[in-house]
């Protein structure tokens, strides 16, 4: 069931290095990650939430996965946009760019690039 009737498809979006939420979704509840591995670390708290997995079991059409590489590709490119945005809120933008949601072509598509924990440095250093 969507919010409000909705027949927008909800993508989520997880780093290969963390993908606890994906991982859940296999298991069937949510599970637990020992040392995940990212460079998107808003996207790497060791376990999925129980309450957080049942919103997304309810609402969320689909998880896909996003490597390291795809997400500092997607942190660069909004950059030169003009947008400075951490790597984890980068990760739905790494996942159209690199093709894992399909064609797009004719579809609206909306990402949320968020993160003010980055500055010109961080991204200097990528």
């Amino acid at each position: 069931m969507k919010l409000s009737g909705s027949k927008a498809r909800i993508i989520g979006v997880e780093p290969t290095g963390a993908p606890k939420m994906f991982e859940s979704r296999k298991a069937g509840h949510a599970v637990s990650m020992s040392s995940p591995k990212t460079i998107a670390t808003g996207l790497a708290p060791p376990f999925a939430g129980k309450i957080t997995f049942e919103h997304v079991q309810a609402f969320v059409d689909d998880l896909v996965l996003v490597t390291d590489e795809e997400i500092i590709r997607a942190v660069k490119m909004l950059a030169k946009s003009g947008l400075i945005v951490e790597p984890s809120g980068a990760a739905s933008f790494a996942a159209v760019l690199s093709g894992k949601l399909g064609d797009l072509s004719g579809k609206k598509v909306v990402c949320v690039a968020s993160g003010s924990n980055y500055t010109a440095g961080d991204l200097a250093k990528l």
